[in-house]
C-alpha cells in the first residue's frame, strides 16, 4: 500500500463514527439500502438504519446470521440533509480506483434491495470490486486498526514500500513474501520491532568460487558485482589476473571465477635477450604461454614446464632443430681370395666366385641448438654386401706350360738341346740333367727310377719341385742364360 493509501485509511480512522443530522425523533420509513447505479452513489433512504437521537449516529443492526459486516470507505461519505449520504470529494484514485459506476441493464437491475445480506450483496458483480476498498470486520461499529504501518523495504539497492500490522522486521518481510536466508544480511536484525516510515536492509548473500592457479575457495558475499566480490576476496590488489568482467552483476545464484596470480620473472628464449615480464600463472607452462612462446617437440625449457613460478624466477628456453638426412655409400670390395684345387694342375686356376662392391646407407643426424650446428652419424644400414673374388687354384703336378714357373723348354734345349731320354753315361739324366740322388730326393721315384726314364712332363714337375726349394741354382744353364741362381725374373 502506497502512503497516500495509508493516509486515506487513517483519514477514515478518524471519520469512522458518522454524526447523523438529528430530527424530531419522528421515524421515518425505510424501504430499502439502494445503489444508484448511474452515478456510483450510495442512496440511503433515512428510514434505515434507524437513527438514534441521543448519541446523533447511524446505528447498523448485526444481521441474524451474525456475518462479517463491511466497512464503507467513510471518508466518501458525510450526511445530507434528511435522507442523503453523498460523496462530499473524488475519492483517491489508487484507493477507489475499483469503485466504478456500473451501466444498469435495466431499472430493476439499478436498485439493490436491502433485503439481501451484506455478504451476497458483495457477492453481485456489480459490487464485486467495492471490495478493493473494504475492511472485512466483525461485528460492531465500523473502525481501521491502528498497528498498520508502511515500511521501506531496500533488497539489494532496490526500495520497495510495504503496508503491514507485523510486530518485527522477520514477521514483516515474511507476510510480505520476502524470505531471508541464511547467508542474508539484514539489518536491523530480525527481531527488531517495526517502526511506521522505517526501513529494512536486505542484501542477499551469494556464493563465490574462485579457482586460482588451480587452488579453489569460496566465499559468501553481499557483493552485486564482480568488481566488489574481487575486493571482498582480496584479488583486486594487482597481484592477480582474474578472467572476468568487473562490472558484471552477480545473481542471486553466485559466480565462478578463475585467476592466476601475477608474477615477476625473467625469460631468455633462444639466442635472444633476456626479458622482464610480469605474468600470470602458476607454473612454467602458463607464463610460457601468457608470454605467446610456443615450444617444439624438441625444444627444451628450465626449469620444466611443469614447475611451479614465484617472483624471480628465470626461464630459459633452448631452441633445438633437429633434421635426418641420409647418403649411400660404396663398401670397396675385399682382395682376391685364392683357394687351392687338386683337382687342377698346377698353374691352372678357376674364378667361382667374382667380387663386388657394397654399399651402405648412412643416416645422418643434424642438430642445431641456439644456431649451432653438428652432425653425426645415427644409423649404417648395408644394403649390397661387398664379396671377394675367389679363385681356385690348381695343384695338381701336370707338367703343363701352364703350370711353369721357369721356361723349362729354353733350360732343356741349353741342357741337352731339348732330349728328353738323353743317358751319356756322365750321371746326368733327361732333358734337365737330373743327377739320380736329386730326382730320388724331389719325388722323381714315383714316376720312374731315373729321370731319362720318365716322360717330359714328370720330369718338368720334379724340376717345379726343385726349384721351389732352390731356385735356379742347380742348373748350369740359367746362369749362360742370364737367369741368375734365384728365381726366374723372366
Amino acid at each position: 500500500m502506497s502512503p497516500e493509501e495509508l493516509a486515506a485509511r487513517r483519514a477514515v480512522r478518524r471519520r469512522a463514527v458518522i454524526p447523523a443530522q438529528r430530527t424530531s425523533g419522528a421515524r421515518v420509513p425505510t424501504p430499502q439500502l439502494m445503489v444508484a447505479a448511474n452515478r456510483g452513489d450510495w442512496v440511503a433512504p433515512p428510514s434505515r438504519p434507524p437513527i438514534a437521537a441521543d448519541r446523533g449516529v447511524w446505528v447498523v443492526p448485526p444481521p441474524r446470521t451474525q456475518e462479517a459486516l463491511v466497512e464503507v470507505a467513510a471518508s466518501a461519505l458525510t450526511p445530507v440533509a434528511g435522507r442523503q449520504l453523498s460523496p462530499v470529494a473524488e475519492p483517491p484514485a489508487p484507493a477507489f480506483a475499483g469503485l466504478l459506476p456500473v451501466e444498469p441493464r435495466s431499472t430493476a437491475d439499478a436498485l439493490l434491495p436491502v433485503g439481501e445480506s451484506w455478504l451476497a450483496r458483495l457477492r453481485r458483480p456489480a459490487l464485486a470490486t467495492l471490495t478493493a476498498g473494504l475492511v472485512i470486520l466483525g461485528t460492531g461499529a465500523p473502525t481501521f486498526g491502528d498497528d498498520m504501518k508502511a515500511v521501506t523495504v531496500v533488497v539489494d539497492g532496490t526500495p520497495r514500500t510495504i503496508t503491514t500490522d507485523a510486530a518485527t522486521v522477520g514477521d514483516a518481510l515474511a507476510t510480505a513474501g520476502i524470505p531471508v536466508r541464511d547467508h542474508d544480511l539484514l539489518a536491523p536484525a530480525a527481531a527488531t520491532a517495526v517502526a511506521d516510515g522505517g526501513s529494512i536492509t536486505l542484501r542477499r548473500g551469494r556464493l563465490i568460487t574462485a579457482d586460482v592457479d588451480g587452488t579453489q575457495r569460496q566465499l559468501w558475499t553481499t557483493a552485486t558485482s564482480v568488481d566488489a566480490a574481487l575486493h571482498q576476496l582480496g584479488l583486486d590488489n594487482g597481484q592477480y589476473q582474474v578472467a572476468a568482467d568487473r562490472s558484471r552483476p552477480i545473481g542471486p545464484e553466485g559466480l565462478t571465477l578463475a585467476g592466476h596470480r601475477l608474477h615477476n620473472v625473467t625469460v631468455v628464449d633462444g639466442t635472444g635477450a633476456p626479458k622482464k615480464a610480469r605474468v600470470p600463472g602458476a607454473d612454467v607452462a602458463d607464463v610460457l604461454a601468457a608470454q605467446g612462446i610456443s615450444l617444439s617437440a624438441t625444444d627444451k625449457v628450465s626449469p620444466a614446464r611443469t614447475s611451479a613460478v614465484a617472483d624471480g624466477t628465470k626461464i630459459v628456453v633452448t631452441r633445438i632443430a633437429v633434421k635426418n638426412r641420409a647418403i649411400e655409400q660404396k663398401i670397396a670390395r675385399p682382395a682376391d681370395v685364392t683357394v687351392p684345387d687338386a683337382t687342377l694342375g698346377k698353374g691352372e686356376s678357376k674364378v667361382t666366385a667374382a667380387g663386388r662392391d657394397g654399399v651402405r646407407r648412412l643416416t645422418i643426424k643434424r642438430t642445431v641448438v641456439n644456431g649451432k650446428a653438428s652432425e653425426k652419424v645415427v644409423a649404417n644400414t648395408v644394403l649390397r654386401t661387398p664379396q671377394a673374388k675367389v679363385v681356385k687354384v690348381g695343384t695338381k703336378e701336370t707338367g703343363a706350360p701352364e703350370s711353369w714357373s721357369v721356361p723349362w723348354d729354353r733350360m732343356a734345349f741349353c741342357e741337352s738341346t731339348s732330349r728328353w731320354s738323353v743317358n751319356t753315361g756322365n750321371g746326368t739324366y733327361g732333358g734337365l740333367q737330373f743327377k739320380t740322388p736329386t730326382w730320388l730326393e724331389y719325388g722323381g721315384g714315383e714316376f720312374a727310377p731315373r729321370a731319362d726314364l720318365a716322360t717330359e712332363a714328370q720330369q718338368i714337375i720334379v724340376a717345379e719341385r726343385l726349384y721351389a726349394k732352390e731356385g735356379l741354382a742347380p742348373w748350369h744353364c740359367a746362369r749362360l742364360l742370364g737367369w741368375g741362381f734365384g728365381k726366374y725374373q723372366g
